[in-house]
């Protein structure tokens, strides 16, 4: 006869030390994304991030309008996961520092839509060629087949995340 057992979970100390590790691999992987290269250095004088959008939410939202077409505020709404109010106040931002631009939605007048500018497509390309550089010197300790296992883990972490919580 087989006992099923609750699968074991991890200490306290374990969690705290990988919320530890999270924090230090994110803060060296985002660090400074805005601060990378010359050339975007350049592109942006004088820029500094508004005390409510932090470089993550500048990232993903930058995100949302690089990868959906003119996606409409209640898109990017519901994709960020915040009201209707703050994507609003977000997207003021990105059309008041020339990133994006509103558009009106053809068969709804009261619908507003968002599209990035060639500045606004340039500035996350290279926010994105920075990110992929910091994450290979935060990888460069590892070998070919623990960075194969730290992949595999992560998206098992990822595939979890993505789950509805019960």
């Amino acid at each position: 006869m087989m006992i099923d057992r609750p699968a074991p979970q991890p200490s306290d100390e374990h969690i705290l030390k990988f919320v530890d590790h999270l924090k230090e691999v994110m803060s060296r992987i985002t660090q400074r994304p805005l601060q990378g290269s010359t050339e975007t250095r350049n592109s942006l004088p004088g820029f500094e991030f508004h005390d409510r959008i932090d470089p993550a939410t500048f990232h993903r939202m930058g995100n949302i309008l690089y990868e959906k077409k003119n996606p409409s505020m209640g898109d990017i709404s519901q994709a960020l996961g915040v009201p209707l109010s703050t994507a609003t106040r977000m997207a003021n931002w990105w059309v008041d520092n020339a990133f994006a631009e509103r558009l009106a939605d053809p068969d709804d007048r009261r619908v507003v839509r968002l599209t990035l500018t060639d500045s606004g497509r340039h500035l996350l390309e290279n926010i994105e060629d920075t990110m992929i550089r910091n994450v290979q010197r935060v990888l460069s300790c590892l070998t070919p087949e623990e960075e194969t296992i730290l992949i595999t883990l992560s998206g098992k972490v990822a595939a979890n995340l993505k789950e509805p919580d019960d």
